[in-house]
């Protein structure tokens, strides 16, 4: 084989080799943090699986509501929440981390006006957010019970939009938790209602080791898909900043930051309440669009993270050919 083919040969080499890097880690609440007994203010370190633990088939599972659920409208889980009997969802959950370290992949279940929504956000989020609107027109409120984040923020920032687009309320139970894109999933309601107890996290978004929200500068593009968001579900600019400034641990919402800073988590009035400035920011100017085909990576940046992984053995195909000569 002459020098052109065996360079040739090594880069096809180096291109197959890097389809089959490993995908970057997913960071989600750990599950210790759904447990009463766990400090509600307390910051929590985030806990990492791959992809390969994710399961994506749904559980055989039932639950019930405390109130009825062919009831029109949202106002009555804007009185009293949106409590019931979820302890089948909660146990398959827990059964599956304990027995094989697995995740539920986000899904839904729908009981008349209702869907309750559980698991990890991942690639089959928008299209499983498609199918559920189409499918139960009649729904009016998405109630959240386990959400602990999501393992492809462009894909949950684009499905969590249209629950706003499509005037879903959302609600977390007492006894419920979300946590990183499983708390954007529950802002994006067009109405909003965090029971007293429920457990809501915040912290810092990561493209796996490589890059962290919070350290980038305020003005690094990178923050843009995630302030346009935040505008486009009504929610103020300040809150994403809210959720950087704790860095990767995970930070818990107290009840007593409900009622100060975050009043929109009990926002149950149809409408907007804050002005385009308080939307949008002083310093925020986007120039973000989501990518046709979903990226591998976190946000759909696959640029950084996809050449870091690549550009060692590239090097090496080069040297390989220069070593012919």
């Amino acid at each position: 084989m002459n020098r052109v083919g065996i360079f040739l040969s090594t880069c096809l080499f180096s291109l197959a080799a890097s389809s089959a890097i490993e995908r970057k880690p997913i960071f989600l609440a750990p599950r210790s943090a759904r447990k009463a007994e766990e400090d509600a203010s307390s910051s929590l370190a985030t806990r990492r699986i791959e992809e390969d633990s994710l399961h994506s088939e749904i559980p055989d599972v039932d639950f019930t509501l405390d109130i009825d659920p062919n009831s029109d409208g949202s106002s009555q889980v804007c009185s009293t929440g949106c409590e019931g009997d979820y302890s089948e969802i909660t146990a398959a959950m827990e059964n599956l981390w304990e027995e094989e370290e697995m995740e539920y992949e986000f899904f839904f279940l729908v009981k008349g006006n209702y869907a309750v929504g559980a698991g990890v956000i991942y690639d089959n989020y928008v299209d499983d957010m498609e199918a559920m609107l189409s499918e139960n027109p009649q729904v009016h409120t998405l109630i959240l019970v386990d959400v602990p984040g999501s393992g492809n923020d462009e894909v949950a920032l684009l499905g969590s939009k249209l629950v706003y687009e499509n005037k879903l309320s959302t609600c977390v139970p007492s006894n419920g938790h979300v946590a990183s894109g499983g708390t954007d999933l529950f802002v994006s309601g067009y109405n909003r209602y965090a029971t007293e107890g429920a457990r809501i996290g915040i912290h810092s978004w990561a493209m796996g080791d490589d890059m962290i929200g919070s350290d980038l500068p305020k003005k690094h593009p990178q923050h843009d898909p995630y302030e346009e968001f935040f505008q486009e579900v009504c929610i103020p600019n300040t809150f994403y900043w809210d959720t950087l400034s704790h860095g990767l641990p995970m930070h818990y919402i107290t009840e007593d930051e409900i009622n100060t800073n975050f009043p929109y988590m009990r926002d149950c009035n149809d409408m907007c309440d804050y002005e385009t400035s308080q939307l949008i920011g002083e310093e925020f100017t986007s120039t973000w669009e989501p990518t046709d085909v979903y990226d591998d990576d976190y946000s759909g940046c696959a640029s950084v993270s996809a050449w870091s992984a690549i550009a060692p053995i590239f090097a090496t195909s080069i040297f390989l050919f220069l070593a012919q000569f």
